[in-house]
């Protein structure tokens, strides 16, 4: 389940992302973008505070555990089985990286 606040915390609204799959991690880069990622390779986006969630192709099946924005285009999603993607547009395309073996 995802909540939202609006009052620093003090009431919590349930939003729901549209998906029954589960989900591992959710960041939002301001009040208003957010990127959900979990199972199955599931990517979700939203830009209206997570009022409508809109997939997005990750191009993996793997489960999503993390993400991490370094700015709001720029991210990277980790998942199980080394996957690795990254996005320079704010998620409009996916792309994997490889994880060097040493």
């Amino acid at each position: 389940m995802v909540y939202r606040t609006t009052d620093g915390g003090n009431t919590w609204l349930l939003i729901t992302p549209g998906t029954r799959l589960p989900f591992y991690s959710v960041q939002f880069t301001d009040a208003l973008h957010g990127t959900i990622v979990g199972y199955g390779g599931t990517i979700l986006r939203t830009t209206d505070g997570g009022t409508r969630w809109n997939p997005q192709v990750s191009g993996s099946s793997d489960e999503l555990l993390g993400i991490a924005f370094a700015d709001p285009n720029t991210a990277t999603v980790i998942g199980r089985d080394k996957t690795i993607l990254h996005t320079t547009d704010a998620g409009a395309s996916w792309i994997g990286r490889s994880i060097p073996i040493g």
